[in-house]
């Protein structure tokens, strides 16, 4: 690439970039040229880049359409350090700061809008879209259209339609993952009247290695990954209530820890407050849904953990992709359970059961390397992995203490109900332990460094799975015994 080519000269000025990989600089001609593109990047791969240089040089405004307020607000703060000319339109702004911003964009001051679904499909607001001579329109995190549209973000599938209202040359959606048919919605959806061609980039990120670990408890598991992995350590749940447990967890058992939750039920202001802790924190660690890490740049994230199975290699991909964005060595460890086995039935979309049937598979297969099952789903072919559980020979087949569980139910001969066979494996003498002789059953004290709420919490997963079984009438009503 020449050093005196426009686009060289603009990164190397304004983003102190200088080299462009050959497929950023292929989007940004792209743009530049007027066609529109479907690009697939991986996560800290420079998408931003992509859009932002070709803001300084098309004549009008670029738009950006972002799915969170976190994410604008990101997007926001890169463009002043690099000092671009940007602003948002959103809900929640005062009648003076929109003028405000209205005026520079109209005077040529302010060349990146950013503004989220919701916003933009506000009368108002797309009046005044309507009114700016709108260069280039940016979907960015595009997967949002399909995965967020059909269930809480009905404003995303509105997007196709606003754009036929407004005289838009170029139009681009970025995302870091997608396949075949979550490609073929956003055709659909954002690109119904108009052609766009696919852009896909190499999905791996090598500097990541993967781990699965089926576990009987979480939190024991999430307890064990907090004394021994690296930190900044970003743990994702499905729920919120799964996210705020965590952290509640943490804080309990490592007083001593930085520790907090994050979800879109925080207030606006209590988010702001945990994302520029996060950011600036070397050893935190963040609890957190979906809603969390969407285009947020923290570089130096050591450690990805999902406490559930996500609903989607793309899902996933993205998420755990939050981990080593600074191309130093990092980590995604997913755990499962029975619970993540039995969520499948929640899915009644065929689509999305097939979905979350593979990313389940890649839990469960321990026959194939794990890099290979999660970037084949995406068409990536001879694939080399650079770590993984799998290839390094380090799979765990069974959860931790199952067998001993086992071994002593089986042992035991249907002597204990459930709340003994707990009393027993913890260890722990109490009256009603001396009371009923329970110290001196077979595995008195098994599990005696486990927390008393985890050994419930294995003995109810066992229960789930059919391994343990305790019958609810005859003889041995109660009695907690394997089932054959």
């Amino acid at each position: 690439m020449s050093d005196h080519d426009p686009i060289s000269q603009i990164a190397k000025d304004h983003f102190h970039v200088t080299y462009l990989y050959p497929i950023q600089r292929f989007v940004i001609s792209n743009t530049l040229e007027g066609k529109n593109q479907i690009v697939v990047l991986p996560t800290g791969a420079g998408k931003s880049i992509c859009f932002q240089l070709p803001s300084l040089i098309l004549k009008g405004p670029t738009v950006v359409v972002v799915p969170l307020l976190s994410l604008l607000k990101d997007q926001l703060l890169k463009c002043r350090q690099f000092k671009l000319q940007a602003g948002a339109l959103k809900g929640g702004q005062s009648v003076e700061e929109r003028k405000r911003v209205l005026k520079e964009i109209e005077e040529g001051r302010i060349r990146l809008v950013f503004t989220t679904p919701e916003a933009l499909s506000q009368p108002r607001l797309r009046e005044v879209f309507s009114r700016f001579n709108i260069s280039h329109f940016v979907l960015d995190e595009a997967h949002c259209v399909w995965e967020w549209g059909r269930s809480f973000r009905p404003a995303y599938l509105q997007i196709g339609e606003i754009l036929k209202s407004f005289k838009i040359r170029t139009v681009s959606a970025f995302t870091a993952t997608a396949t075949q048919p979550v490609l073929n919605k956003i055709r659909e959806i954002v690109f119904s009247d108009r052609e766009a061609s696919a852009v896909l980039g190499d999905p791996d990120r090598p500097n990541i290695r993967y781990l699965v670990l089926p576990v009987l408890s979480r939190a024991r598991a999430l307890s064990r990954i907090v004394e021994s992995e690296e930190r900044p350590l970003l743990i994702f749940s499905r729920s919120r209530l799964g996210a705020e447990k965590a952290a509640t967890t943490i804080r309990r058992r490592f007083p001593k820890e930085k520790v907090f939750f994050y979800h879109a039920g925080l207030f606006p202001e209590e988010r702001a407050e945990v994302e520029s802790w996060f950011l600036g924190s070397s050893s935190g660690i963040l609890a957190a849904t979906s809603a969390y890490g969407l285009g947020v740049d923290k570089p130096d994230i050591r450690t990805v953990t999902h406490l559930d199975v996500p609903p989607s290699v793309e899902a996933y991909l993205q998420e755990s992709g939050r981990a080593g964005r600074d191309g130093s060595p990092a980590r995604a460890i997913l755990l499962y359970s029975q619970a993540d086995i039995h969520y499948a039935e929640q899915y009644n979309d065929s689509l999305e059961s097939s979905r979350y049937a593979r990313i389940l598979d890649y839990a469960l297969n321990q026959a194939r390397c794990r890099r290979e099952a999660l970037l084949s789903y995406f068409g990536v072919e001879n694939i080399y992995c650079s770590g993984c559980d799998i290839c390094a020979g380090e799979t765990v087949s069974r959860p931790e203490a199952e067998e001993n569980i086992l071994s002593m139910a089986l042992k035991s001969g249907r002597a204990y109900t459930l709340r003994q066979l707990q009393q027993i494996l913890s260890g722990k003498k109490s009256y009603e332990v001396i009371r009923q002789s329970l110290f001196r059953a077979y595995g008195f004290g098994l599990l005696s460094d486990w927390h008393s709420e985890d050994i419930s919490e294995a003995l109810l997963s066992m229960i789930e799975s059919g391994m343990l079984y305790i019958p609810k009438k005859g003889f041995w009503k109660n009695r907690v015994t394997i089932r054959k």
